[in-house]
């Protein structure tokens, strides 16, 4: 298991419910970078919190 919804991420937003789609690509130095899709809506308890709006009619960001 990565994460459960409502955990606190290293940045403090809490882990958005409503898992779906997910991705991992190679970072530096060897890291890896996973891209995780939530499918919630606007009314949502854990909402996905992030700078750019991915969808300006639903909770949903891209971080």
């Amino acid at each position: 298991m990565l994460s459960r919804t409502g955990d606190i991420m290293p940045n403090g937003d809490l882990v958005p419910s409503a898992h779906d789609g997910m991705a991992a690509y190679e970072g530096e130095k060897g890291t890896t970078i996973l891209v995780r899709n939530h499918e919630n809506g606007t009314n949502s308890d854990y909402p996905v919190n992030g700078k750019k709006s991915w969808s300006a009619g639903a909770a949903g960001q891209l971080q």
